[in-house]
């Protein structure tokens, strides 16, 4: 038989055979309280059969935990201002935004702040972007001001695809807009343009990589949904989860076996607190996953990272996860952060793939940022 199965039809047997000692034993029924574990945290009441005190607010102690959170099976089962989930009654539990306070929104089952589905639902001048409200979010250079363009869902001044995104008498040049291209700087060099792939911003125009549309243009780039975000810093490291989804059409020429890996980010409008590549040598594909794991492969520095897994799926879109124990990220701040994944072919730029979003992360604990 199954062994969690056995292990879980072994706890419901415990647990059922408490609950009719806590409910039936004569030390209950005289003194209202039951002797060892099961113990009513309330004067002359007892436990019923499903282990539930038929005391407000008190918990049996079937655990050696009195005064837990209450016991429950349904929000009915719990006092007014809290819901019942996994078996517990907690505060702030909501099933749509109307069970919220004015201002919250319900995501996963519990209230947050300025939560939004639409542009509609954030003030006026934030928009919309991972179910959270932010500033200068855009969807298309018209929602910028009058100068700057949108890149990545977030507006920029100077950045430009071509020629007639830039002044009369400008040129596109790395995604910024310049009188002269070719235009030297103070050690009399051309203009530095941007290399794909060092984490390094060549071209001085604020974009890293894949963050930059000299290494990744707006057709090469597809939609991304971050699903988990946690940072949780320990000094000069963190630890790290991340999961997304990737989507779009033309996401499924990515081959990791063949295309370098690029992992960037960075608060935004801030510079990159993390950069790594990771060469396609170093997956290993099995059916449509490709594993990159840190410990089979000592040569490659993935900068902290012990594992990124991509699996392929047959619609088309891409799941991608990464964690690391002690990953190169020092001391992050809470704020709105952008994540961006890129797939590099060196020798063919226009077989380069890229994604980004942009999630919010927040103090939850001590230290641990959560994207929400």
């Amino acid at each position: 038989m199954d062994q969690k199965l056995v292990e879980r039809l072994r706890r419901i047997a415990v647990v059922g055979m408490v609950g009719l000692l806590c409910a039936g034993s004569p030390a209950s029924a005289s003194n209202g309280k039951a002797k060892g574990h099961n113990k009513p945290n309330c004067p002359g009441k007892s436990c019923d059969s499903h282990g539930r005190p038929n005391c407000p607010g008190k918990s049996c102690d079937s655990n050696g935990n009195a005064g837990g959170k209450l016991i429950c099976t349904a929000d009915a089962d719990c006092p007014a201002d809290q819901g019942c989930r996994h078996g517990r009654c907690h505060k702030d539990i909501c099933t749509t935004d109307a069970d919220c306070s004015a201002g919250d929104g319900c995501r996963n089952g519990k209230c947050h702040k300025d939560v939004c589905s639409t542009d509609a639902d954030c003030d006026a001048g934030d928009g919309c972007r991972n179910g959270k409200c932010h500033k200068d979010v855009c969807s298309t250079d018209a929602d910028c001001d009058a100068g700057d363009s949108c890149r990545n869902g977030k507006c920029h001044k100077d950045v430009c695809s071509t020629d007639a995104d830039c002044n009369t008498g400008e040129t596109c040049s790395n995604g910024k807009c310049s009188d002269n291209p070719n235009a030297t700087n103070d050690g009399g060099l051309p203009t530095p343009t941007e290399v794909c792939g060092d984490c390094i911003d060549n071209d001085g125009n604020g974009l890293t990589d894949f963050e930059d549309p000299a290494c990744c243009s707006e057709t090469q780039e597809f939609a991304m949904t971050l699903s988990r975000g946690m940072i949780k810093s320990a000094g000069e490291t963190s630890k790290v989860q991340l999961r997304s989804l990737l989507m779009g059409n033309g996401m499924t020429s990515i081959l990791p076996t063949v295309q370098d890996v690029l992992v960037q980010l960075r608060p935004a409008d801030g510079k990159d607190i993390f950069c790594t590549r990771i060469p396609a040598t170093a997956f290993v594909q099995h059916q449509s996953n490709f594993n990159f794991v840190a410990h089979r492969t000592p040569t490659v520095g993935a900068k902290g990272l012990d594992r990124v897994t991509l699996k392929i799926r047959p619609d088309g879109t891409v799941r991608f996860r990464t964690r690391g124990k002690r990953v190169q990220i020092t001391n992050p701040e809470q704020g709105a952060m952008q994540l961006t994944l890129g797939f590099l072919t060196p020798g063919n730029p226009a077989a380069n793939r890229c994604s980004s979003t942009m999630a919010s992360f927040q103090n939850v604990r001590q230290l641990t940022l959560i994207a929400r």
